[in-house]
């Protein structure tokens, strides 16, 4: 939907998937353009500014500084779950699932 109204183009679900990247994406989206379009890309230039105070945390970086206050320097915050193989595992059948 933000596609949509950024770029007034019609996008299917599925080029999320086919583009792995954000420019195979820029390129799908810019196919799709009226020419017009393609020749006055609109940006947008982010600035710093300054700040005098503190930004607040979100939820999850709220979570993994608690979790470091109550066991400082673990990296069981990395691990979101594991899991127990059983039998015989094909490594690189494993790793390429991962991939």
């Amino acid at each position: 939907s933000r596609v949509r109204a950024s770029f007034a183009v019609e996008l299917p679900l599925q080029a999320f998937f086919e583009t792995p990247t954000v420019e195979a994406l820029a390129r799908r989206i810019d196919t799709l353009l009226p020419t017009a379009s393609r020749a006055t890309p609109q940006t947008t230039t982010v600035t710093p500014s300054a700040r005098s105070t503190a930004i607040p945390l979100s939820f999850a970086q709220q979570r993994l500084w608690i979790i470091d206050q109550l066991e400082p320097e673990t990296p069981a915050y990395n691990i979101p779950s594991a899991l127990h193989l059983h039998g015989r595992v094909d490594v690189e059948s494993l790793r390429l699932a991962f991939e």
